[in-house]
């Protein structure tokens, strides 16, 4: 039988009480997870709430959500956040309105339209504190915005759509043309 011995307390043959404190001892400081959706409309919101709740559900680490929505996804979600208060648990709303000049020119015939394509913006919309998160809508990306930023994707992202369109005349796979 084998005895541990952790800040004076015996531990006695018991192999995963003593991982699990050697574990804690070396984890170091939660880090925060941070998850941009594009959310605009009453029902898009109904399904990015089922989204929140497996994200909620599977999470491990503190959350930070950020959500480039319109004003009535922002009033619903704000509400569902503020009802909901769970913790590790923290919300930002960016306005599509300020976003929206930057993907409104391109022709699309995506059924989300032009919301689909705003997460081009995301390295602009986001705080310039934050180098990399995660984006949920059409699909899942892992961006380094910080990267991004430095090759001046808006430029970048806007030219190449602009050549493509010469020949293409719209999208209709929102931004994973």
């Amino acid at each position: 039988m084998s005895i541990a011995v952790q800040n004076g307390t015996t531990y006695g043959g018991n192999k995963t009480l003593l991982r699990c404190l050697n574990a804690e001892l070396e984890i170091p400081k939660c880090e925060v997870i941070h998850i941009a959706i594009v959310c605009a409309g009453h029902s898009a919101t109904r399904s990015v709430v089922t989204l929140i709740k497996s994200v909620l559900f599977y999470r491990k680490n503190p959350l930070h959500f950020h959500f480039i929505s319109d004003d009535i996804a922002q009033l619903i979600l704000s509400r569902l956040f503020d009802t909901w208060n769970v913790p590790e648990v923290n919300v930002s709303f960016y306005s599509t309105d300020k976003v929206q000049e930057d993907v409104v020119w391109i022709s699309n015939k995506h059924y989300s339209g032009v919301f689909g394509l705003m997460k081009l913006t995301l390295p602009k919309t986001l705080p310039r504190n934050l180098s990399k998160g995660r984006g949920f809508n059409t699909g899942v990306i892992l961006l380094d915005l910080q990267k991004l930023r430095d090759m001046g994707w808006m430029e970048l992202w806007t030219k190449v759509a602009q050549e493509e369109l010469q020949t293409m005349v719209y999208t209709s796979l929102a931004d994973q043309y």
